[in-house]
């Protein structure tokens, strides 16, 4: 639930043939030309939530109209793009390079047919999420999630050594903005969607703590502490593929050995303060976003190994578990978290950003997880519902993404593991299902702001 802002967009045009979710430089270039300028910058969305957080509050969160402003935005948009043809026409390359990489000719399950110009509009209607206020951007999750979503974890994301540039809104401004978000959401006065709660997991990237060495000011990891311990956070987020891997950098040829120690070093720092505290991580655990060639296969299941061996009581979640594909034989990275999964109780998986829209990957998708359930592999009970829902949006129908995966686990396995699906695993990952220091935490920031806990957390 980031904005532009948060985003380093210029790296990304740089980087766009490597970042998959980009998409292709049509659609950087629609990022940096008619979209970041548009984002409500920290100082602007900081006035925001502290007039939501005033003693008014409420009748501010009334007075918005989130979706209304994004429409604003999107037409806007449109109405550029329309005199900028030459763009307009690399925007409808790349998506068209997207659709045929994803599936292998077969059509779409969604009810509308898309045309090209159908298919720029879905993309521009997606771009126009970057340009809101972080305050709006709830409101049109909970509208993509019919309102049936209760608890949302926004993941911060920190890709700026990846790409090679640098976000607006800096890390340490990024926590304290979703600290406030949060809090807005635990008081009932998000506008648009008074029923959903924020708890977000703070970004860490082990580079950066490699570049901050003895630098004057707060480390990344120190960060890190302040936003779980202090500020309300529930986890944190590390994306490999923008240059680490979680085990086996001193070995690499593209860094000293000495860099490279230090971030196998780094990594474990992490992963045992994590487990100390009772801290889950999310990993991007896909085969994809590398930021740079070399770069590909960083976050593979196995190099995750030794950090789990290391840290046995670890909650690891590996987004994506390895992709969604309409081929069997594109599932390796899948098959090896699943196989992991029974030496380590702690290790937890997603189905974020599936292209479920396309009944091919969907079917493939489902054979393989029916296939592991059949073959004795703990999936049923690790792997999670989760959206990426900034990325899946930009897919075709993304409001049917929570309805294709409801029915087709109904369809598979029943009532009762489609509840662990939705929400009973993310709660034992998350460390909310019972007693534990995260949910001592969380419990205690809803006493200290005078508000009932929810039902999953009570």
């Amino acid at each position: 639930m980031f904005n532009a802002d948060d985003l380093p967009v210029e790296g990304f045009i740089a980087h766009h043939d490597k970042l998959e979710w980009i998409g292709g430089r049509g659609i950087a270039r629609l990022l940096d030309r008619y979209i970041q300028h548009r984002a409500p910058d920290y100082r602007q969305d900081l006035a925001r939530m502290r007039a939501l957080l005033a003693a008014d509050g409420v009748e501010v969160a009334e007075a918005l109209d989130p979706s209304a402003e994004q429409s604003g935005t999107e037409h806007a948009v449109l109405a550029e793009l329309a005199d900028d043809p030459e763009l307009f026409a690399e925007i409808a390359a790349d998506l068209a390079a997207q659709d045929a990489a994803t599936t292998s000719g077969a059509e779409s399950t969604g009810a509308e047919a898309f045309s090209i110009v159908g298919d720029v509009r879905r993309l521009v209607a997606w771009a126009s999420l970057f340009a809101q206020s972080r305050v709006n951007l709830p409101a049109l999750y909970d509208k993509c999630t019919g309102g049936e979503v209760g608890l949302a974890v926004p993941m911060l994301v920190d890709l700026d050594a990846g790409v090679r540039d640098r976000s607006p809104a800096g890390q340490r401004e990024q926590v304290e903005l979703f600290e406030l978000l949060s809090t807005i959401s635990m008081l009932g006065r998000l506008p648009g969607a008074s029923d959903l709660v924020l708890h977000p997991f703070v970004a860490f990237d082990p580079l950066r703590q490699l570049a901050h060495r003895d630098a004057i000011g707060l480390s990344p990891r120190e960060l890190v502490a302040e936003a779980v311990l202090s500020r309300g956070f529930l986890g944190v987020k590390v994306y490999p593929p923008m240059g680490w891997k979680p085990s086996g950098n001193a070995e690499r040829t593209d860094i000293s050995r000495d860099d490279g120690q230090r971030l196998d070093e780094i990594v474990l720092d992490l992963a045992g303060w994590c487990q100390a505290n009772d801290v889950p991580i999310t990993a991007h655990g896909n085969e994809s976003n590398e930021a740079h060639r070399s770069f590909r296969g960083f976050g593979a299941p196995e190099q995750w190994e030794p950090v789990l061996a290391a840290c046995p009581g670890l909650r690891l979640n590996l987004g994506h578990f390895g992709g969604a594909h309409a081929e069997r034989k594109d599932y390796t990275w899948t098959f090896r978290i699943a196989e992991m999964m029974d030496s380590y109780p702690h290790l937890y998986a997603d189905v974020s950003c599936h292209r479920v829209d396309t009944a091919e990957v969907l079917d493939q998708q489902m054979a393989v997880i029916e296939e592991l359930h059949r073959a004795g592999r703990n999936v049923l009970e690790r792997v999670q519902f989760g959206t990426d829902w900034y990325m899946q949006a930009a897919n075709p129908a993304p409001d049917m993404f929570l309805d294709t995966y409801r029915s087709r686990w109904r369809e598979c396995f029943g009532d009762n593991v489609t509840e662990d699906f939705l929400h009973r695993n993310a709660l034992r990952f998350l460390g909310l299902s019972g007693t534990g220091a995260n949910s001592d935490r969380l419990r205690g920031r809803y006493d200290d702001l005078g508000v009932t806990a929810p039902e999953w957390l009570a």
